[in-house]
């Protein structure tokens, strides 16, 4: 009896405890929670600091989220996104904002830490936040600040896609042609290949091949076995495979395609060629058949002339 007692009395206390639970996560969500950005200050290291006012449930930092686009680049892409702290106006450091009463608006101070709002202009400061827990859509609200840009002296200190301009951080302002590189506007279709006519139309590339032109000797490949191939000042050359045998004189060569060189032996060369040789020391010649000993070659000559002359 006694373990059936603590199980009930165990089942009582988790129901409980979820009931209180689900309770409270009602109460403290079940309101409706609103932002509204009233102010932000830009500073030359590419912060930002904004006011925000809040009024209703509270709401957890993480659950805010803030991204930024510069009115006047047209070429930035996506938003970006700004990471930081939210503090009281005292400076008191929070993590999540909430008010006494639903009906009292509370300031807070949203610090970016990111610094990313580093080129001058105007940029328009997103809030995006839920209401409220079950809320799978948040809400958003925005205003607009001006930044002076983050402060330099040459265009190195300035991100990839901003240039120095009397001191100051400012946007490149490339056209449809053209891309961000190294802080300047460079040409966006070229290939860096000379053989090409680089053209541009409204953002789309063409890079045209120039005939005959060439590279390495790999750009004068034309597929054919029976063509010798070369790149010369950027030209190709190019001309007839000779298949020449270097092995034997009594071997002839022919270049066809797709195989390349085809070599064929001439019988009756190569039966004048082996009488030849029965008699005469040819050195160095690489088409004897038989490797016979010098003296012996030597001592046929002599027998065949000394026996002819005493017939």
């Amino acid at each position: 009896m006694g373990g059936v007692y603590t199980f009930v009395r165990l089942s009582i206390f988790l129901c409980v405890s979820l009931f209180l639970s689900s309770l409270l996560s009602s109460f403290s969500f079940a309101i409706d929670a609103s932002l509204y950005g009233t102010a932000g200050v830009c500073t030359t290291d590419g912060n930002v600091q904004i006011t925000i006012l809040h009024k209703g449930g509270p709401l957890y930092w993480e659950d805010i989220s803030f991204t930024s686009s510069h009115q006047s680049n047209s070429s930035s892409g996506k938003d970006i996104s700004l990471k930081g702290i939210f503090t009281t106006e005292k400076g008191e450091r929070v993590t999540y904002i909430t008010s006494p009463s639903q009906d009292i608006l509370s300031t807070f101070i949203f610090t970016s830490q990111n610094a990313v709002l580093s080129k001058s202009g105007n940029y328009t400061i997103t809030l995006a936040y839920p209401k409220d827990s079950s809320a799978k859509k948040k809400s958003e609200t925005s205003l607009v600040i001006s930044c002076p840009g983050k402060a330099c002296d040459a265009d190195i200190q300035c991100d990839f896609d901003a240039f120095c301009n009397k001191g100051t951080c400012e946007y490149l302002q490339c056209n449809s042609c053209e891309k961000t590189s190294f802080n300047r506007c460079t040409p966006k279709c070229e290939d860096r290949n000379s053989c090409t006519i680089d053209y541009c139309n409204s953002g789309e590339c063409t890079n045209e091949k120039i005939d005959n032109c060439c590279q390495t000797v790999k750009d004068c490949d034309d597929g054919l076995a029976c063509t010798k191939k070369s790149c010369v000042n950027q030209v190709c050359q190019k001309a007839p495979v000779q298949c020449v045998s270097n092995k034997d004189k009594c071997v002839a060569g022919t270049c066809l395609e797709p195989t390349g060189c085809i070599y064929k032996t001439d019988k009756g060369c190569l039966e004048k060629e082996n009488e030849k040789r029965k008699y005469f020391i040819v050195v160095n010649d690489p088409t004897i058949e038989e490797n016979r000993n010098v003296f012996e070659k030597i001592g046929a000559w002599f027998n065949s002339v000394v026996g002819g002359f005493f017939k």
